[in-house]
């Protein structure tokens, strides 16, 4: 597992990330690279941003992984990138430009603009990536950096590459006073071979979590999503999605006491109900309608909301139950 560094920073810095401890007991080689200097004397890598380096990062890297393969007895189906920032935009460019990695891990950095315009990329590929919203460094989705996506454009971009449908959302349980809170986005659908995670961190700033201090681990939640582990966390199912929007889904009467129709101009796929705290209340499967009915009788009054599945993305709507 090839590690990067952020802007700035060195292989040692990654090194206290936490991949030897996993290293010891999970037959796993962390490498640790660590990058030239760029024109305002920073340690980066050329990834294809403004801040770049003027040397050939991708050759780099493709000589270290020819050398480990040479020295040592490496699984090829499993050759993977994780990184912070700068590193994070790195691991998103080995993904579109060298093929023998089949996953990457990416922490606080999102594509850049020239990725996402020309990726050569043709093989499945598996994605996660982590982010806070109120990170100044790395923008979440406003006031773009040159040369650089936000996240929601980087993730639309991962998930139309692997073909993924819509996703739901996962809160995972808030036992640390961190101001952070943390949702969990699986995609679902995808091409086979291919996978789409995405870690929301709620106001969370430009971080690597890690406990004590936060609920989560990215080092742990990087690897286990690399070797399809299950993370081990607590969560709960949460309705609001703003990945998957599809507007043609119209919901009415809304208020409403007995009924609420749902209809689509693509075929509704599912129902999700959750009340106003994301617990999950009642799941519908559907397979060729593109008019449902669901009954809220039984429900108490107040605030609740209902997620819609269809063959061309999702929506979530605010119920009111009078």
């Amino acid at each position: 597992m090839f590690v990067f560094h952020g802007l700035g920073g060195s292989a040692s810095d990654m090194i206290t990330a936490g991949f030897n401890q996993i290293a010891d007991t999970a037959n796993m080689i962390p490498v640790y690279m660590e990058g030239k200097l760029n024109s305002f004397g920073q340690t980066g890598w050329n990834n294809g941003t403004l801040l770049s380096p003027n040397v050939d990062d991708l050759a780099f890297v493709a000589q270290v992984l020819d050398s480990m393969q040479a020295n040592f007895n490496i699984d090829t189906t499993r050759i993977f990138s994780t990184g912070f920032s700068m590193g994070s935009i790195m691991s998103h460019h080995i993904a579109c430009h060298n093929e023998e990695f089949s996953a990457i891990a990416a922490i606080a950095g999102p594509l850049s603009t020239d990725d996402i315009a020309n990726n050569p990329r043709t093989t499945p590929l598996r994605v996660m990536h982590m982010h806070g919203t109120a990170d100044p460094t790395v923008p979440y989705d406003s006031n773009a950096l040159p040369s650089l996506s936000l996240v929601p454009e980087t993730i639309q971009y991962w998930k139309n590459y692997n073909s993924c449908s819509d996703s739901i959302g996962y809160a995972i349980e808030n036992t640390v006073s961190d101001g952070i809170s943390v949702d969990w986005f699986v995609f679902n659908g995808c091409n086979p071979g291919t996978e789409l995670e995405f870690w929301r961190l709620n106001n969370a700033a430009h971080i690597w979590p890690y406990p004590p201090v936060n609920d989560i681990f990215a080092t742990t939640i990087a690897w286990h999503f690399l070797m399809q582990y299950d993370h081990g966390y607590q969560y709960g199912q949460l309705a609001l999605n703003e990945f998957d929007v599809n507007n043609n889904i119209t919901f009415f009467p809304n208020p409403a006491n007995d009924f609420i129709t749902v209809k689509s101009d693509d075929l509704i796929q599912k129902t999700l109900l959750f009340a106003s705290n994301g617990t999950l209340i009642q799941e519908n499967n559907y397979s060729s309608s593109n008019s449902v009915t669901e009954n809220i009788s039984n429900l108490e009054s107040g605030i609740y909301y209902m997620y819609v599945s269809t063959n061309n993305g999702g929506k979530t709507i605010k119920i009111v139950k009078e």
